[in-house]
């Protein structure tokens, strides 16, 4: 028995147009990665098997070959409208298509065993098949709805309504035709051809409507994108903006206005404050504010971090937002509602392990919450944080920076200036001098019979002795001077804005001062006098020069009996660089020493 002609065109047309739209699919998903829909492929190759065994159908007659074919059938109608639910977000029912299937393909079986008609073998697997397009008409529709794609599934329910009227009409006419061959005989050749035709037109348009699905799943997809890129496009904006706004700031006095200015206009916050933590992140002070009342302001300044939510955000270093509804009664929420606030958020400034304070958020509009916002605060978290963090290590980095400066300034163990320091000063002094036409005075100091100290009772007592002489002088020179440990036992004083008599004068008093006092050391009562040279000069004689002086009236009131202070105010010459005696010039070796009234020498 051969097919009409007609009949193997569909056949062959059928079976070229499954073999080129599952080509097509096939790199589709493979592009896309969609390996999710590969029942899209297997409905397809399960079709072109079945249209292979339909040309091979009047050359082999057996009812093995009629069961594969329905089994094909069934594999490749299911596949249809399982992807089709897959592409729309739904869960397709596998299992009672399944048990439907197999209900049916048990029965072609049983009645194949039993040598029933094949109409009635027909009429089985034709209404599994109407309930499964059927059933998927009615998901697809339903899923549908609810991913908000309307042309692809309109498509898709009405080829699976018409399937399923076909499935069971086709069904209904071969029991029929088994029942009463003689009432359809004139037309039973027409019905396979055309049965076979509406099959492929079947599978034509379930791929057409798929594709359509499919295309309008992917511009969904690349809208989102779109958007979604759009909106990290914004959310960099803003952090380049906050970036742009805290550059440039290396003090936390100029940095904190600026972080609350920029939040507070750009995300709309009606509240927020800004808690900074102390060195060991033991506490949280308060350091800035926006839209807060007064009370508010008293509450949040030094937070509870043991029981409060601030304190459980710095601790756990993730950002909370909480309605106000769902805060414990209290003084706290009672503020807050006062002030309209509806959701309250503590975004950690920092990173886990390096929190550096916490941003406080109010907003009175609790829908403008949302986890957009929240990504970009804790963004900003990260960001302000780093930022923070900098601004402390430049301020730390400034301490380190002065007091290394002082260290190199600083002899260790007086405290006093050491004797660059004190160098330095003189340049600055003569400098001074020059510009205001004055003299310029200098003192050095030196510890009578020091070395008396360590031999009797040891350099420890030595080294207390010159503490206690340094903070003499100290506590006696006056602000403009600066006193300084000039080496040894030896001390130097600049002093600023020297006088004739008042320079001495000085020195009298830090050797009269430290003649009366009397220093405890282990048991022992230390008396210790001191022995001042005092030079007053102009300025152009030089630093070196000036020293010399000093150095030399020193000497003279050492070699006069120790315990005094001896003044020297030369007039310098360029041409006999040299000493002179106190009281002396060039001109009359015998003139008197103008303050030796002033200043009596001690024996």
């Amino acid at each position: 028995m051969n097919y009409p002609l007609d009949m193997a065109t569909i056949l062959v047309v059928g079976l070229s147009c499954l073999l080129v739209f599952s080509l097509a699919i096939f790199v589709v998903l493979r592009r896309r990665n969609l390996f999710q829909l590969h029942s899209w492929n297997i409905a397809n190759a399960a079709g072109a098997l079945l249209f292979c065994l339909g040309l091979l159908g009047p050359y082999v007659q057996h009812d093995f070959l009629s069961f594969f074919r329905n089994c094909l059938g069934m594999l490749a109608y299911a596949g249809f409208v399982y992807t089709a639910i897959i592409l729309l977000g739904g869960r397709p029912p596998v299992r009672r298509w399944a048990a439907i299937s197999g209900a049916a393909l048990a029965g072609f079986a049983l009645l194949t065993a039993f040598s029933a008609g094949s109409g009635l073998r027909v009429l089985v697997t034709s209404i599994a098949v109407a309930l499964i397009f059927a059933e998927g008409a009615w998901q697809v529709r339903k899923y549908a709805r609810r991913s908000r794609i309307s042309i692809g599934p309109q498509v898709i329910v009405a080829v699976f309504a018409a399937a399923s009227t076909f499935f069971l009409a086709r069904g209904l006419y071969h029991a029929y035709e088994w029942a009463n061959p003689a009432l359809v005989d004139g037309i039973s050749g027409l019905v396979d051809p055309l049965s076979l035709l509406i099959i492929v037109i079947i599978f034509m348009t379930s791929d057409f409507g798929l594709l359509m699905i499919l295309m309008a799943g992917l511009e969904r997809e690349v809208t989102s994108k779109v958007l979604e890129i759009g909106g990290s496009r914004n959310k960099l904006q803003i952090l380049y903006n906050a970036f742009a706004e805290t550059v440039g700031a290396v003090e936390l006095d100029a940095l904190v206005p600026r972080i609350l200015d920029f939040i507070q206009s750009t995300l709309r916050v009606d509240a927020l404050s800004l808690l900074i933590a102390d060195a060991e992140g033991t506490s949280l002070t308060l350091v800035g504010h926006r839209g807060m009342s007064d009370r508010a302001i008293h509450l949040i300044s030094n937070p509870d971090l043991d029981s409060s939510l601030t304190g459980r955000v710095f601790r756990e270093a993730k950002a909370q937002f909480v309605p106000l509804a769902s805060y414990p009664p209290g003084e706290y929420r009672e503020v807050m509602e006062a002030m309209g606030i509806a959701t309250l958020g503590n975004i950690p400034l920092g990173e886990p392990g390096h929190i550096v304070g916490i941003l406080t958020i109010g907003f009175k509009d609790a829908a403008a919450v949302d986890s957009d916002l929240v990504a970009l605060l804790e963004s900003l978290g990260l960001q302000m944080g780093a930022v923070i963090r900098a601004a402390n290590l430049h301020v730390e980095l400034d301490r380190t920076n002065a007091r290394l400066k002082e260290l190199a300034s600083t002899d260790a163990l007086t405290g006093l200036a050491n004797r660059r320091a004190a160098l330095a000063a003189l340049d600055r002094e003569i400098s001074r001098a020059r510009r205001d036409g004055t003299r310029i005075a200098v003192l050095i100091a030196d510890i009578d019979h020091f070395k008396r100290f360590n031999d009797l009772h040891g350099h420890e007592c030595g080294d207390y002795v010159l503490a206690q002489t340094a903070g003499v002088f100290a506590e006696t020179v006056r602000k403009s001077d600066l006193p300084s440990r000039w080496g040894g036992e030896e001390f130097l004083v600049v002093l600023g804005d020297a006088e004739d008599k008042g320079s001495g004068m000085l020195g009298e008093r830090i050797r009269s001062r430290i003649e009366e006092a009397r220093w405890e050391y282990e048991g022992k009562s230390l008396s210790v006098t001191i022995t001042v040279g005092v030079a007053l000069c102009p300025p152009e004689a030089g630093a070196d020069w000036i020293i010399s002086q000093a150095d030399e009236a020193l000497y003279r009131g050492k070699a006069s009996g120790r315990n005094r202070v001896c003044l020297s105010m030369p007039e310098f010459t360029p041409l006999r660089a040299g000493s002179f005696r106190a009281g002396e010039t060039p001109a009359d070796p015998a003139a008197k020493d103008p303050v030796a009234d002033l200043l009596p020498l001690a024996d």
